[in-house]
């Protein structure tokens, strides 16, 4: 109901509307429902793409949200794959190749890249973020 009350009074795109998207895909997913999960999951990332642009962080935490949920709940990695760089190139854009956020989106592309058995790749990007941690945080 608040979703919907949001839509009709804000708009599709408000970004109130996006997170309440987001809260139902969320609880949804909790529940099972991944059929009805996934295109609040999708709309509300690609709403944030278009209302705040491609790497502001609230676009890149629900592309990464919808993205671990593509990879642990639906085996669509070549889908997550592909969100999960892209949540990488804009983590490392805003924030540094170094920082703790752009560390964890190397380490969460690296889990699906091992999921679909791309060993070599997953180790060189875990070794990379290995090395960047303990530069980081010692």
């Amino acid at each position: 109901r608040t979703l919907e009350g949001r839509k009709e009074v804000l708009g599709e795109e408000h970004p109130d509307t996006l997170t309440s998207m987001i809260s139902l895909a969320l609880i949804l997913h909790d529940q099972r429902k991944y059929d009805e999960a996934e295109p609040l999951y999708r709309r509300a990332f690609e709403g944030r793409e278009e209302v705040f642009g491609e790497e502001h962080p609230d676009t890149l935490e629900s592309m990464n949200t919808f993205a671990i949920f593509l990879m642990v709940d639906q085996r669509k990695h070549d889908e997550a794959e592909f969100l999960f760089r892209r949540v990488l190139d804009g983590t490392k854009k805003e924030l540094g190749a170094e920082h703790r956020i752009t560390l964890i989106s190397k380490h969460t592309l690296a889990l699906v890249l091992r999921a679909q058995h791309k060993y070599d790749e997953a180790e060189a990007l875990c070794r990379r973020t290995l090395e960047g941690r303990k530069k980081v945080l010692g």
